[in-house]
């Protein structure tokens, strides 16, 4: 049995750019494709090079694709290297990239040992082979690949080809990552990371998950990923198929939150010059997320409660019960325990909607380890996500900050930290690439104000034995405010 190698054209990576801007074609011989061949050429019989190009379209193209595969043939000791024009007229369209590879990989290849070079490519690219290892992980003759040259080039070492696994329980979820408020794009963001801390909370969700009619309160501060676990809980639950749907309570005032909500009829006040559906309505056998549901004026929290109770709604300017049939998870940084105590959130809704509350820690409660492990996480994934070349260190002084920082704006703020790295650094990241809004922030060694109310929050917490809501009730404060203050 044969053994072929497969990948797709790295165009940023397998050329070099003329400084002049000519057409003059550079192949890169330090690019990914010479850099295996270099090392691994041996373990191929013959590579079947795909390109998302359709033949004889863009004859400059036709050169230049050609020119590589001479040249990878040259280098290849003269073994074959098939060009695979792939006709992919859309680089985003996931499932027309899967089919194609689809078509190579199982029906052209079935009787062929294959390995799969995962070379730096766009997220959809990417995706699709992940779905394609999915439904293939039990086939003995297929496996993937990828490698990071620079990590290993600079330190003189050879850069191994690092098997790539695939977590099949993600596939069904994955196959739907679909956000109606992103266009109906596919979230390559597949699976999420999951450190000591937040391991219960994803066990309790996979359970949730099981019994689609059930309500959920996700609480946390700002960042923490509230509204990806409710799309995770989306994802692999039977409402999977069904649309995905986020109702921002914090960005509308209570007039046009009642119209995105329910809906209205044509003729419904000034202004209605049409039916239109709301958020309910349009999400119907799916899920609708209110994010910031501690911002929902007191009227609608009244007439979202009842909704709650009797499954119907009504468009505005109707009489004509419909039927709710859709999936309510919510979303506060506060806690609405404290929020109801204080007469400031609907009783009834509360209890409705807390039939299961998950709360997220602060990326700060996390222990040192996880937070490293979180930084480790996004410097994997953004690489891959923005299109550029993986940074394999930051050094001692950069990774002594990053962890001692207290990062307010949680994993949002460590993701859009490595994105400046990725945006900024080439190399290593080092102290002076951080930020200087974070250098600005450093919290001073003197007590300050700030240091004397933290020291004061985990002495209560410690009290009241690690209770959260119970110390946010001595001190007379937000649960989410204690939150910020601990360790």
């Amino acid at each position: 049995m044969s053994n072929a190698l497969v990948s797709w054209v790295a165009t940023g990576h397998d050329f070099i750019r003329p400084k002049d801007n000519s057409t003059e074609i550079i192949i890169n011989e330090n690019g990914p494709h010479f850099s295996l061949y270099r090392d691994f050429g041996q373990d191929f019989d013959v590579h079947y090079l795909l390109s998302q190009y359709r033949e004889r379209e863009n004859l400059e193209m036709d050169v230049k694709l050609n020119r590589l595969r001479v040249a990878l043939e040259h280098s290849f000791n003269n073994k074959k290297v098939m060009l695979m024009y792939m006709d992919i007229d859309d680089i985003l369209s996931i499932g027309t990239i899967k089919n194609k590879i689809d078509e190579l990989i199982k029906i052209k290849l079935d009787r062929t040992n294959v390995q799969i070079f995962v070379s730096p490519g766009t997220p959809s690219m990417q995706t699709a082979w992940y779905l394609l290892g999915c439904d293939l992980f039990k086939r003995d003759t297929i496996s993937f690949f990828r490698r990071r040259e620079r990590r290993f080039i600079e330190g003189g070492l050879t850069p191994p080809k690092e098997p790539i696994e695939f977590d099949v329980s993600h596939y069904a979820g994955v196959t739907n990552v679909r956000d109606n408020n992103a266009g109906g794009h596919l979230n390559t963001n597949l699976k999420p990371k999951i450190t000591t801390k937040l391991k219960p909370i994803y066990t309790k969700a996979v359970q949730l998950a099981g019994n689609d009619k059930t309500t959920i309160l996700i609480q946390g501060d700002s960042g923490t990923g509230k509204t990806f676990l409710a799309k995770y809980i989306h994802n692999i639950s039977n409402r999977k198929n069904k649309p995905f749907s986020i109702l921002d309570c914090s960005a509308y005032n209570e007039t046009m939150l009642e119209h995105k909500l329910f809906g209205y009829e044509k003729g419904a006040f000034s202004g209605a010059t049409k039916l239109h559906t709301g958020v309910l309505e349009q999400a119907k056998g799916g899920t609708v997320v209110f994010d910031a549901i501690d911002t929902l004026p007191k009227h609608l929290q009244a007439r979202l409660n009842t909704v709650l109770n009797e499954k119907v709604f009504q468009r505005i300017g109707s009489d004509r019960n419909l039927p709710l049939d859709v999936r309510i998870i919510a979303t506060s940084t506060e806690d609405l325990w404290l929020l109801r105590d204080a007469d400031a959130f609907h009783r009834e809704l509360h209890y409705r909607l807390a039939v299961a509350e998950l709360q997220l820690p602060s990326f700060f409660q996390m222990q040192r380890k996880e937070r490293k492990a979180w930084v480790n996480y996004f410097m994997e994934t953004t690489y891959t996500k923005l299109g550029v070349d993986y940074i394999g260190e930051i050094d001692k002084e950069a990774w002594d900050f990053i962890l001692d920082y207290h990062f307010d704006g949680n994993l949002k703020e460590v993701e859009n930290m490595v994105e400046i790295f990725y945006t900024f650094c080439e190399k290593k990241v080092t102290k002076a690439d951080i930020p200087r809004q974070m250098i600005k922030g450093e919290k001073s060694p003197v007590l300050s104000l700030e240091s004397a109310m933290k020291k004061h929050v985990n002495a209560v917490v410690e009290q009241c034995e690690g209770n959260i809501s119970q110390a946010a009730k001595y001190l007379g404060v937000y649960r989410g405010t204690v939150s910020k203050y601990l360790k």
